[in-house]
């Protein structure tokens, strides 16, 4: 049943026009919702639209919060710096578009991170969240492309920071250092440094390292190894502790070089000066303290029931100052002897020209296999540690793809279009309509009039016409 309108059409009438004219209609609805999804797409949405990314970044001791020298703190908003965001940026030549300085400078990016408790009790779980604002990407492919490399960025300064670490700073001043004793400081400061090193990663003992030769030795093993290599653990089977007890009987010298010989005759001199001057305040001590025990024997002399324990302090420190002399007087002569010094009877030391050092009997040839062998340990130790790093460091993603948050739904206000331009096409076309139905009408009217008027003035114009011709008549008869 058709329904009547006030303005004189029916439903019938819209649903007439929309058959008649539906290719029309629906073409430009679809235009319409193609050029608002466009608009939605690239103008309104990239403003308000937010990307977002969870992930973890995992490698050996990160639960220190520290980078792997130890010392620099890790801070996990360095990630999103802008030089950092620079590197990633130029790193492929598909992010050229992104504008990483005003992305930072307009602060459009930021990272969060995780974390359980509170205050002292505050545990940073290490699970980072990337937020950043979409119109800085050409679609949430390439933000998610992105991001992800700035994570991968993060790690690899981490594995690059264990490739460019200097395991052997304190070994390599071994060859400059001016005496025997040093050097020994030296080797053992290096072995405990690695041993420390291995400890550091000790939940990763049974990390297998394979070198390029098909050997394989795990974490544990190696840390075995160094903790012998100075007692033993090594191809000459050398012992540290041995050459440090023949260095203290023998006191050998280093006079390799002309600067060895120098340093070593100063060395030699001061602690020839070091022991006299200590030998003779002992001597002036015993002095004393003879000087006080006659003192208190002299008062009690007339007296009975003198306590000779009351001595035993004296005499004790006496002894024991005395028997330090005699070692000074043995380490004075060690001295000279290691370096072909003499003393004469008034006690001044007498040097040659040519100074005349003490055969070491291959001392020094033993200390430098051992200090080989800690060359050795160190680099072992940096190749199974670097090779640590590269296997159990990861970024960890939560996600392929990042989430999206903000803007407006591009298939909700596309359809809007679509019916909004839809209803409008039909209201222009049916107004056409209309209107050219109405001229028609109007016009067929008008015909109308035109055709009903001729037709009264055909009746008169006969009856003039024989009114006429009766009087021409009338007048000829």
């Amino acid at each position: 049943m058709e329904e009547e309108r006030e303005d004189g059409f029916t439903i019938s009438d819209i649903f007439r026009v929309i058959g008649k004219r539906i290719i029309w209609i629906l073409s430009i609805s679809v235009v319409v919702a193609l050029i608002v999804g466009l608009v939605v797409q690239f103008a309104i949405n990239p403003g308000k639209r937010e990307y977002e990314m969870t992930f973890m970044l995992e490698y050996p001791g990160d639960e220190d919060l520290k980078y792997p020298d130890g010392v620099t703190d890790f801070r996990y908003e360095s990630m999103i710096y802008a030089e950092n965001l620079d590197a990633v940026k130029k790193s492929k030549p598909e992010y050229s578009n992104i504008d990483t300085t005003k992305m930072t400078a307009k602060r459009a990016i930021s990272i969060e991170q995780a974390s359980r408790g509170e205050g002292e009790f505050q545990q940073d779980l290490g699970i980072y969240t990337v937020k950043v604002r979409g119109s800085y990407f050409k679609d949430s492919e390439q933000a998610a492309a992105f991001l992800r490399d700035v994570f991968q960025n993060s790690l690899n300064k981490v594995t690059a920071m264990v490739l460019n670490m200097d395991f052997g700073s304190t070994l390599a001043t071994y060859s400059s250092l001016p005496n025997y004793t040093a050097r020994i400081e030296v080797l053992e400061a290096q072995q405990n440094y690695l041993l420390d090193v291995y400890d550091k990663y000790k939940d990763f003992n049974r990390f297998i390292y394979k070198d390029g030769q098909g050997h394989e030795k795990s974490l544990s093993t190696f840390r075995a190894e160094c903790s012998v290599a100075l007692e033993g653990g090594n191809a000459e089977a050398l012992h540290l502790s041995t050459l440090k007890k023949d260095l203290a009987n023998n006191r050998y010298l280093l006079h390799d070089t002309n600067a060895d010989q120098i340093a070593s005759a100063n060395m030699v001199q001061a602690q020839l000066d070091q022991l006299a001057l200590e030998k003779q305040k002992n001597s002036l001590q015993i002095v004393n303290l003879k000087s006080e025990m006659q003192e208190i024997i002299d008062y009690y002399k007339d007296q009975s029931g003198i306590d000779i324990g009351a001595f035993e302090p004296f005499n004790s420190q006496i002894t024991n100052l005395t028997m330090r002399n005699a070692e000074i007087d043995i380490e004075t002569e060690q001295l000279l002897e290691a370096i072909g010094w003499t003393m004469d009877a008034n006690g001044n030391v007498v040097k040659p020209e040519v100074p005349n050092y003490k055969p070491d009997g291959g001392f020094k040839a033993d200390l430098d296999k051992l200090y080989q062998v800690m060359e050795e340990q160190t680099a072992a130790c940096k190749s199974v540690i670097v090779a640590l790093f590269a296997e159990e460091s990861a970024i960890i993603a939560e996600q392929e793809l990042v989430s999206v948050s903000g803007g407006s739904s591009l298939v909700m206000l596309s359809a809007v279009g679509f019916v909004g331009a839809f209803c409008v096409a039909t209201i222009i076309f049916f107004c056409v309509d209309r209107h050219k139905k109405k001229i028609a009408k109007e016009k067929e009217e008008e015909n109308a009039k035109n055709q009903s008027g001729q037709q009264k003035l055909v009746p008169v114009h006969a009856e003039a016409a024989i009114s006429s011709s009766k009087s021409k008549d009338e007048e000829e008869k």
